[in-house]
C-alpha cells in the first residue's frame, strides 16, 4: 500500500547502520515497499528523539553509551506498539 514503514536503526557502528540501510533499500526497490530509515548512533540519541511515527527499531544489544535492552525499555514506555529486533554482536564478547 502507500504506508511507509518507519524504521529505525540504532547501532553504534556506522558501517553496519551503513549496510542494514542498503539492505533494506534494497528490499524496498524489490518489494515496491515504501521505507523511510531513521539512523541513530548511540541509544541515549534514540531515546531522546526518538520518533512515534517509528514502526520497527534495528536495535544493537551492545552500545557503549547505552545499551540496547535499556534504550527498549524507554522506548516501551513511550511506544508499545513498536516492533524492535535486537542485533546481539558476538565479537564483542
Amino acid at each position: 500500500g502507500d504506508t511507509v514503514l518507519h524504521i529505525a536503526i540504532c547501532d553504534d557502528e556506522k558501517d553496519f547502520v551503513q549496510y542494514l540501510t542498503d539492505l533494506l533499500n534494497q528490499y524496498s526497490k524489490e518489494t515496491g515497499r515504501d521505507i523511510k530509515i531513521t539512523p541513530y548512533y548511540d541509544g541515549m540519541e534514540l531515546i531522546e528523539k526518538y520518533d512515534p511515527t517509528i514502526d520497527l527499531i534495528f536495535l544493537d544489544i551492545q552500545m557503549k553509551m547505552v545499551d540496547g535492552l535499556h534504550a527498549a525499555d524507554r522506548n516501551r514506555q513511550i511506544d508499545e506498539a513498536v516492533g524492535i529486533i535486537f542485533r546481539a554482536t558476538l565479537s564483542h564478547y
